[in-house]
């Protein structure tokens, strides 16, 4: 369940943070601000490389999450 909700919540923010991500990248490539970005693209402009992003993110939210939740209940049964 916890992995899951884990890939979910990875996917929904992957979505949600995308079009920030893509504008960032673009300010630091000087490929251009974000008004110059959405004129050029226009919204689906936001949205390149959301797939491999989309691809990456989940599989490692979700592998982050195992590990720390089976290291915290390794160390809760040592102490």
């Amino acid at each position: 369940v916890n992995l899951g909700a884990g890939a979910v919540a990875s996917v929904l923010a992957t979505v949600a943070t995308q079009p920030f991500d893509a504008l960032r990248a673009r300010t630091m490539l000087n490929l251009g601000a974000s008004f110059g970005a959405v004129r050029a693209g226009g919204v689906a402009g936001l949205f390149a490389g959301f797939l491999p992003r989309l691809a990456k993110r989940p599989l490692q939210t979700t592998l982050i999450w195992a590990v720390f939740e089976d290291l915290d209940q390794r160390l809760r049964r040592r102490g």
